[in-house]
């Protein structure tokens, strides 16, 4: 017998969703902050290793990498000399800042250092005041100074003149606004000045909800200018983004905030009003303790402060259900995708229906893509339905970005996607694929297993066809996948089209042969890939023709075996070098 269809309420559905999309912001709620992930060495020593390439670009993506991890996984790295190398590049002007991310991952970086950035404030402030830089620079330098706390202190009139600044640019003024917030004592004479840029209409609207959620973070200082924030929250003819930032200042300002609760209520009942004003809402309310309880009774009893119970498992079914119906609204199915992976254990005994959901043509693509974020992270019980997703990221007819999404899926699998390890380099050599889609999985590939120089090879050798765009990626990849070793920091100074000052110039007889190992072992694996195959001819034959190396006759056997390799291969004109070498000994 057909199953019948089961049909939802779009109150009900919108309701069950809505908890989810709430019930974490809740104070009683029981979900956990994600962790920063544990690196193994291997990983931090690739990283470390990228800050060394010629190319800075190279170097910046090494300090987007360092900013996903805790600063006690650096500590062996010595954190001061990161902060100093982080300084540099930020202070060097012939970078490309255009891209917004450039400067944002170094300073996030630096905000992962602690208290090793202590002695470079001053350093940072110079940047913030300094309108030669880009304005993106200067607006992640304000963010930055707001992580340390009494340091940037004594530069609080430095980030207020920014703040004051009209012709600032509206990044830079927003970062300054909230920057000031959170270093105490300092902001509250200035917030005046916070509170009339709130309601100055001239002002650009992420500047304005920057300000609201400054006031939020300046507790009693800011109970004077509690009623312009709710008068903001209440003005449909505000900028949404504004409102939703008076909606969380007041949640944040406690019970100063007591008499509004009804003004704030008030949202909850708006009609078309935007979701994310409601949400936060009712993040607000659910901050202002049990005077707001009746204004929340949507909140279902199963919200406690014990872990999910199998009230829970009941909400994921109907959750999973919601999901895949087509018959209800977008925004609702790809909230409640999206939620899911909130849920913890609660969703592992649905990780069937997640790949179901991942393989279902049928079904719109972001929820898709968002069921494969969840399914990265319920470890040993993905293991039946690993295969599954290594397809799906394979599959050409599908959308690049699906493709991504499940290959990011089987990084995050970690030592459980090992087994796979040679499907993945299979992807990375093809270039059949989407260069998105082996760069994709070749970032996965950084989270799963470490390289040897055989398999280097395969990643280094995507170096030679990638666009402006993609070719810093693929050497940072290849510093992080070759785990820091001598042999692939060797590999990677002479070929992968290294800066050419950093080529070595000058070598002895030990480095030369040292050098010349590293290629060999390289050689071979090379055999399918042309242009870096290429390249390491050439480079054996740079080396063997130093003319500074003093070559003993026990070398002859390695050049030897050099030369056959390059005639073999077709290189003769290569060998004739080495040939003339051997001669002379």
């Amino acid at each position: 017998m057909p199953q019948k269809h089961r049909k939802y309420h779009r109150f009900v559905v919108f309701a069950l969703t809505f908890i989810l999309v709430i019930s974490f912001s809740l104070p009683w709620a029981s979900a956990k902050e994600s962790e920063k992930p544990k690196p193994q060495d291997w990983q931090i020593n690739g990283i470390i290793a990228a800050l060394g390439d010629g190319y800075p670009e190279v170097q910046i993506l090494g300090f987007k990498e360092i900013a996903e991890y805790e600063l006690k996984d650096l500590d062996q790295q010595k954190p001061d000399n990161l902060a100093k190398k982080a300084i540099n590049l930020l202070q060097d002007k012939n970078i490309d800042f255009d891209n917004f991310n450039t400067g944002y991952n170094i300073l996030t970086a630096l905000n992962n250092l602690g208290d090793a950035v202590k002695p470079y404030v001053k350093d940072i402030v110079d940047i913030l005041k300094d309108k030669s830089f880009h304005p993106s620079v200067r607006a992640n330098a304000a963010s930055a100074l707001g992580y340390l706390g009494d340091a940037a202190k004594p530069y609080a009139k430095d980030i207020v003149d920014i703040l004051k600044d009209k012709n600032a640019d509206s990044n830079l003024r927003a970062n300054a606004v909230y920057t000031l917030s959170k270093l105490g004592d300092v902001a509250k004479p200035y917030i005046k000045d916070i509170a009339d840029i709130l309601k100055d209409k001239n002002v650009d609207p992420s500047v304005r909800s920057s300000a609201a959620s400054a006031l939020g973070n300046l507790g009693d200082a800011a109970k004077p200018y509690i009623r312009d924030i709710v008068d903001i929250l209440k003005d449909k003819t505000v900028n949404n983004e504004i409102r939703i930032s008076a909606a969380s200042a007041l949640g944040n300002l406690g019970d100063a905030a007591k008499p509004y609760i009804k003004d704030i209520a008030d949202i909850l009942n708006e009609k078309n009003v935007d979701s994310n004003l409601r949400i936060n809402a009712v993040y607000a309310l659910s901050k202002l303790g049990d005077a707001a309880k009746p204004y929340i009774r949507d909140i279902p009893d199963f919200i406690k402060e014990d872990n999910i119970d199998s009230n829970t498992r009941t909400s994921v079914a109907e959750i999973i259900a919601i999901i895949k119906d087509r018959n209800i609204d977008y925004q609702i199915r790809i909230s409640a995708a999206y939620e899911l992976g909130k849920l913890g254990d609660a969703v592992k005994p649905y990780v069937k229906d997640i790949v179901d959901i991942i393989k279902d043509k049928n079904i719109d693509l972001d929820i898709r893509r968002s069921a494969a974020d969840t399914f990265g992270q319920f470890g040993d019980v993905t293991k039946p339905y690993i295969k599954d997703i290594l397809d799906i990221s394979k599959d050409k007819t599908e959308d690049i970005n699906l493709n991504s999404s499940a290959a990011q899926a089987l990084a995050n699998l970690g030592k459980l996607a090992k087994p796979y390890v040679k499907d993945i380099l299979n992807v990375i050599k093809d270039r059949s694929f989407h260069s998105h889609v082996r760069n994709s999985f070749a970032y996965a590939l950084g989270k799963i297993e470490q390289l040897q120089v055989n398999n280097l090879g395969i990643v280094l050798d995507n170096i030679y066809y990638a666009g402006e765009s993609e070719f810093h990626q693929w050497r940072f990849l290849s510093y992080l996948l070759g785990g820091g070793s001598d042999d692939s920091k060797t590999l990677l100074k002479w070929v992968g089209l290294p800066e050419l000052k950093s080529i070595p110039s000058k070598l002895n007889r030990d480095e030369a042969i040292k050098t010349l190992d590293v290629f060999t072992k390289a050689w071979q694996p090379s055999q399918d890939l042309e242009r870096l195959r290429e390249d390491l001819a050439e480079k054996i034959s740079l080396v063997v023709s130093q003319k500074q190396v003093t070559w003993q006759p026990q070398d002859i056997l390695l050049l030897e075996k050099l030369k056959n390799n390059l005639n073999k291969a077709g290189y003769g004109n290569k060998a004739c070098a080495i040939e003339s070498t051997i001669s002379s000994l």
